[in-house]
């Protein structure tokens, strides 16, 4: 029987996004560390 686990997130699409959003180049290590947060619950919940 196949199961599957889900690893995270693309973190190179994390940057282009927060680009595209425009996060200031002076939050954006705060903000990745906020969506690193945000992945490690998600990891917890789809596994």
């Amino acid at each position: 029987m196949a199961s599957s686990y889900w690893l995270g997130l693309d973190y190179g699409g994390v940057e282009i996004v927060m680009r595209r959003y425009g996060v200031p180049e002076g939050q954006q290590d705060d903000v990745f560390a906020q969506v690193q947060v945000l992945e490690d619950e998600e990891k917890l919940i789809r596994n």
